[in-house]
């Protein structure tokens, strides 16, 4: 499997034996920090020997779903589904990583200046953020790398500019705890540097 394959899900193939229509229940439990709680009931009802369906988690967690109380149109009693392991399944919904840029205008600095520019993340932190900044004349790349970001707001510091001119800053990519990496495309910041800091003098007479 990819390393980042997002939510994961079962597809199921059911086969039974005798008169459908059948009907069944799955009980999803969420399992958290070893423990397991049931998290949602679902019934379901099939007209013939086969059903097939999918079963996706909507929120992050790791999940299994059991198959039990069976019956049908001649045992209208349920009947247990035995061992349970037989009929115990699992499966797990993970959210890829992101971080985006929060500010959208372009940022004007004068040379020596320094400001921060915040990002905010998704995913489970801690977060490890791969940044360009970009030297649009020359071409010329500077990468960082900001680790242990423990919250889902961060400010990038933008270290002091020597040149004017006009520069990038472009997010590259995301570490969260999973340990998944992912490449970002989100919209850059351009920053404005001016070439000239303003002065003045006296002219003694």
């Amino acid at each position: 499997l990819e390393q980042c394959v997002g939510q994961i899900g079962l597809n199921f193939d059911l086969t039974f034996t005798g008169v459908p229509p059948f009907h069944y229940k799955a009980f999803v439990y969420k399992v958290e920090n070893s423990v397991r709680k049931l998290y949602d009931t679902k019934r379901y009802t099939s007209q013939g020997t086969r059903s097939q369906f999918s079963y996706n988690p909507s929120i992050e967690g790791s999940y299994e779903i059991v198959f039990d109380q069976l019956s049908n149109q001649l045992f209208t009693d349920p009947i247990s589904l035995t061992p349970p392991e037989n009929y115990t399944f699992k499966t797990s919904m993970s959210v890829k990583p992101g971080a985006k840029l929060k500010r959208s205008s372009d940022l004007r600095l004068c040379l020596g200046d320094q400001t921060k520019i915040p990002v905010s993340f998704h995913g489970e932190a801690p977060f490890t953020l791969d940044y360009d900044i970009i030297e649009t004349s020359s071409n010329k790349r500077t990468s960082y790398k900001v680790e242990s970001i423990a919250t889902y707001d961060h400010d990038i510091e933008i270290p002091k500019f020597d040149v004017g001119g006009s520069y990038i800053l472009s997010l590259v990519s995301v570490k969260d705890s999973s340990g998944c990496s992912v490449s970002l495309s989100e919209p850059d910041a351009k920053i404005e540097i001016r070439r000239d800091v303003p002065s003045a003098s006296f002219n003694l007479l």
